[in-house]
């Protein structure tokens, strides 16, 4: 599990270490972290601490011990990651977290383009074979594009397959590698001179003649600037 902020539970986080259940996630600068131990961190590196850390205050706080890791991007923005992977060296917790972001845009792909986004289950096990439907519908077209070797998108790939689905294989092969035909060129650009118009200073504005457009005087504006 990687998670952002907003998913801070102490009890549930306690869980998932009784139960070697693997997760990182951010926490925020104002939650509390009292430090049992800390590592060397490695020279010139991004990462700033290296921590054995009990998450919590006096009112509040966890059971089990988590490894805190404290490190910053490249603009010197500031992050900390408490996680129970040991198993990692710190830069590997930091490119954990980095890469959370691909896995957002996946599922925010598979909530648009997937119809992820009506749960048609409220049972754990409804909402997971929900989500398997999905991800394999997204692995079959990704599938079919690398080894057809197509440079259309994956959505226009699955609208294909869509379209195709009570039709023969053949179809859509000639529809995915259809080249476009385009019949019209276009929006031409005109090689005659624009026509002048006459322009009067009055000191304070530039006055158009009645009837000419507000478009055909830009660039006259913006010589003048």
């Amino acid at each position: 599990h990687v998670m952002d902020r907003g998913y801070v539970d102490y009890k549930k986080m306690d869980h998932w270490v009784e139960n070697r259940i693997p997760f990182a996630m951010r926490i925020q600068a104002g939650h509390k972290a009292n430090m049992i131990k800390s590592y060397e961190v490695p020279a010139g590196s991004r990462v700033k601490l290296d921590a054995l850390v009990v998450m919590g205050s006096s009112f509040r706080s966890m059971e089990q011990p988590l490894r805190l890791v404290e490190f910053t991007d490249e603009e010197g923005k500031e992050y900390r990651v408490v996680t129970n992977r040991w198993d990692l060296k710190a830069e590997e917790v930091t490119e954990l977290y980095r890469h959370r972001w691909m896995i957002e845009l996946f599922f925010k792909w598979m909530k648009q383009h997937l119809r992820l986004v009506k749960l048609q289950s409220t049972q754990p096990q409804g909402i997971w074979n929900q989500i398997f439907f999905a991800m394999a519908a997204y692995c079959v077209t990704l599938y079919v594009r690398l080894v057809e070797n197509n440079k259309k998108t994956t959505w226009k790939v699955l609208t294909l397959l869509r379209i195709h689905a009570e039709r023969t294989w053949e179809s859509f092969l000639n529809e995915l590698h259809r080249l476009p035909q385009r019949t019209s060129k276009g929006r031409q650009k005109s090689h005659h001179p624009p026509n002048e118009i006459e322009l009067h200073d009055a000191g304070v504005a530039i006055v158009k003649q009645v009837g000419v457009s507000t478009s055909s005087m830009a660039k006259y504006k913006k010589q003048r600037k």
